[in-house]
């Protein structure tokens, strides 16, 4: 089982088994790969371009007939992958089927995962969600779009654009912390 699977831009998976880099991936595609990620005993990558792409063992992959252009981002948390595209969102939970959702804010927006929510973070406000489907709204704390967001020991953490910091204990009620410098 490779440790280490990268989404090269220009189409390539890569793995890397035991610190040894290794091209062994048998799929390659000109696809501008944007996102990986891994949950339920599986690998799944998307890009601009379409296709998703899967693997269960990070060297073998296969491309799913499923129209997906303009896909950012991807996500595995609950038992849902979720993916973030130009118009909307793809939500995947049984292996074969992925459905059209739409999202929960029609201004540019950024898809992350943090603990056990899907957030989708635009301008200000934070739309929250454990399924993909059902999403509550929160204030973030910044009118920026946020770059990231993480959670460890009992807090989320996220970076807004201008490199401001903010802090939550429940993803719900942020507070600044400063700038990044």
């Amino acid at each position: 089982r490779p440790s280490v699977v990268v989404a090269e831009g220009a189409g390539k998976l890569i793995t890397w088994p035991q610190e040894e880099p290794t091209d062994r991936s048998t799929f390659t595609t000109t696809n501008r790969l944007r996102a990986i990620t891994y949950g339920e005993g599986r690998f799944v990558a998307v890009g601009l371009d379409g296709p998703i792409v899967t693997s269960t063992n990070g060297y073998d992959w296969e491309s799913l007939a499923v129209s997906a252009e303009g896909l950012t981002d991807v996500h595995f948390g609950n038992g849902v992958f979720l993916a973030q595209r130009a118009s909307g969102l793809m939500r995947w939970t049984n292996g074969v089927d992925w459905t059209i959702e739409p999202e929960p804010t029609q201004v540019h927006s950024t898809l992350h995962l943090a603990r056990n929510y899907f957030v989708v973070a635009s301008k200000g406000t934070n739309f929250l969600s454990t399924d993909g489907l059902n999403w509550i709204a929160a204030s973030s704390g910044t009118t920026n779009n946020l770059y990231t967001i993480g959670y460890g020991r009992g807090t989320f953490v996220a970076v807004a654009i201008g490199n401001e910091l903010l802090t939550s204990r429940d993803a719900i009620t942020w507070e600044g912390r400063g700038k990044l410098e």
